[in-house]
């Protein structure tokens, strides 16, 4: 062991009473995890939303294409088919379009995905889903 230098022995001399002392234990409170010790000192997300703003900025927006009259056609009578299980719930899977922003409405994505119809609205013209989200007719593209 290497000796002490002459502040050192002073420091050490100064806390003698406690340097070699056993740290207190509560009866009442359980000693931290090392995991829950870590995690008070572990870095945080110091940029919120950063890595939300790189996948957006990543994504290929497509323009709202046109639906012509026949696929208009399919997806009414589909909706129709579909409004006469009311008031069950019913499933579905469509192809809609989710536009990017409301200041970039004829830009967005399109997106597959199941769907529980809560209700389907014909006079707001919004199908009304069990999770309360609301989908215009004409951002639906497929719906089968």
């Amino acid at each position: 062991m290497k000796p002490l230098k002459k502040a050192e022995k002073a420091c050490v001399k100064q806390y003698q009473d406690i340097l070699y002392t056993e740290a207190h234990k509560s009866s009442y409170h359980h000693p931290m995890s090392l995991l829950d010790r870590a995690a008070q000192v572990a870095p945080y997300d110091a940029l919120t939303g950063y890595k939300e703003t790189i996948q957006e900025a990543g994504k290929t927006w497509s323009k709202r294409l046109e639906i012509d009259e026949d696929t208009m056609h399919t997806i009414n009578t589909h909706l129709a088919l579909l409004a006469t299980y009311y008031p069950k719930e019913v499933k579905a899977h469509i192809l809609q379009f989710i536009p990017q922003d409301s200041s970039h409405y004829n830009s967005g994505t399109y997106e597959e995905r199941d769907i529980l119809i809560h209700q389907i609205d014909t006079v707001n013209q919004i199908i009304v889903l069990k999770n309360h989200e609301r989908i215009a007719f004409k951002d639906i593209y497929e719906i089968k």
